[in-house]
């Protein structure tokens, strides 16, 4: 006898559930049997209606999970039935290929996918369609971002730009611009990242569709694999096996990416430069080729805020990575040539510098990097950075760092000009002395060239952005006289003043 035996169905994406008997509950696509005790050549019967929600071969698998007993017989433990099976006669095929699945965060994957489409007509097919509804098969919950689209036989179709996986958007091809020759292949790629935080399910299967948008009878359903066509019987619209994908068996992503800040400097008031360090990891057994390494800085900075390249890229004499001498993070991102590779199983670094004027803004300032790589098979793979020394490829968070004017001289907080012209007209009319968040002035003097006191302020509070001198002298209220002042900015629990001298010149 077998007690606490739990079953399970997977109910593909394309069921829809109608009826189910009362011996078994439904939650989130899946169906759960509990049966307490089952004697010996016993069954129990768990009734249910379905319909289907879309075109191809739909699998359905239910499995048993778990029992008290040991099971002398696990293969037999799962149990699938295919339903939509069709006919036609198109000349067009259809297969999708799983190519790599990898866990990279906690319930976020990368996935890649090849399609392999068909024509044994002895004429040409315009208006070619592919499409693909990544929702039907996981659902509506889930996110979908980092989609990358990409074709050997980019002179024969147009790659839809708005492709999303979600209605409306679940053509990958411009059909209008996309045709297929006489007897001709083609080869497109899919890689997208999902994540499925509301999902419980692991076992996912997936159908596409290509077509002639203009012939209702000219079209195939995927299946399996890297041929249409698998039984050569000279007809691709008896195979139409979904495509399984099994988050159960994920890989290791073959690149894995990290940013550190190693360095931070403030060169001057409102200047301030930081370094950073790029370490990848190859974590696999063959050299990866085409590594492009990427930072759009403009993005991760505050809008309109300037900034330059200080230090170009930068890696060892021994390194396979080829840098970018035109790198600026902004029209030109890539930090690497396409022609940077890494070797088996190594770790690989690269650093690189900015500086630019933070206007006050103390931080939090973000930034990540984005590597990707070819291997021998011309499969391309990525990673998004995590932040600090540990290739992560499960993880992505950026790396953040902010701006502590207490660290920096104090001098460096103040910025005083050289001069200006109190003329009245609406131009450079005030001396304005900057200064940086916290910092703490007790006084403010200006003196003639005999030492004579003309212009002081007091009391400054800690929060002032901005002390200004109109130029007035305090005891007569009228304009001083062109030439050369001095002045002393006193600091707050400092016994030396900074000191300097400003001209006037109306």
């Amino acid at each position: 006898m077998a007690t606490n035996v739990q079953v399970v169905d997977f109910l593909p994406q394309n069921i829809e559930l109608i009826a189910l008997s009362s011996n078994a509950k439904f939650k989130n696509g899946l169906i759960f049997i509990s049966i307490p005790f089952l004697k010996i050549e016993d069954s129990v019967v768990v009734l249910y209606e379905v319909k289907t929600t879309g075109t191809g071969l739909i699998r359905n698998t239910a499995a048993l999970i778990t029992l008290d007993q040991t099971d002398a017989n696990s293969a037999n433990n799962e149990s699938t039935v295919v339903i939509n099976p069709y006919d036609n006669n198109s000349p067009l095929g259809l297969s999708k290929e799983l190519i790599y699945l990898y866990r990279v965060g906690e319930r976020l994957f990368d996935l890649s996918f090849n399609f392999k489409i068909t024509n044994t007509s002895p004429k040409g097919l315009r208006n070619l369609q592919l499409s693909d509804d990544l929702s039907k098969t996981f659902g509506s919950s889930v996110s979908i971002n980092d989609i990358l689209l990409s074709s050997e036989n980019d002179s024969k179709i147009v790659l839809n730009p708005n492709y999303s996986g979600f209605p409306p958007n679940t053509n990958l091809l411009i059909e209008s611009l996309s045709y297929i020759n006489p007897n001709d292949t083609l080869n497109i790629k899919l890689g997208f990242k999902i994540f499925l935080e509301d999902s419980l399910k692991n076992i996912f299967y997936n159908s596409a569709r290509i077509e002639i948008s203009n012939d209702p009878n000219t079209f195939d359903i995927s299946t399996d694999g890297q041929n249409p066509d698998p039984d050569n019987n000279g007809k691709t619209s008896d195979n139409n096996t979904p495509t399984l994908i099994n988050l159960k068996q994920p890989k290791l992503n073959p690149i894995a990416v990290t940013l550190s800040v190693i360095d931070t400097t403030l060169l001057a008031y409102n200047t301030f430069k930081v370094r950073y360090m790029v370490l990848l990891k190859n974590q696999t057994n063959s050299t990866l080729t085409n590594l492009i390494i990427s930072d759009s800085l403009s993005k991760f900075l505050p809008n309109g805020m300037p900034f330059y390249i200080s230090e170009k890229p930068l890696v060892s004499t021994t390194s396979s990575i080829k840098t970018n001498p035109n790198f600026n993070g902004s029209s030109d991102t890539y930090l690497t040539l396409p022609t940077s590779t890494i070797k088996p199983s190594a770790q690989d670094t690269l650093i690189f510098g900015l500086t630019f004027n933070f206007n006050s803004f103390l931080g939090p300032y973000h930034n990540q990097v984005r590597a990707s790589v070819k291997d021998s098979s011309d499969n391309t793979y990525f990673d998004v950075s995590n932040n600090g020394p540990l290739t992560l490829s499960w993880l992505q968070d950026t790396t953040t760092f902010y701006i502590n004017p207490s660290t920096f001289p104090v001098e460096t907080l103040i910025s005083v000009p050289g001069g200006f012209s109190p003329n009245d007209d609406g131009i450079n009319d005030e001396l304005n002395i900057e200064l940086l968040k916290n910092v703490a002035i007790d006084k403010f003097v200006v003196y003639n060239r005999y030492g004579a006191k003309i212009h002081e302020v007091n009391n400054i509070s800690q929060n002032t952005e901005t002390i200004s001198w109109n130029g007035k002298n305090r005891d007569t209220n009228s304009l001083v006289p062109e030439g050369t002042y001095y002045y002393a900015i006193y600091i707050n629990n400092s016994n030396k003043p900074i000191l300097g001298f400003i001209t006037i010149k109306k």
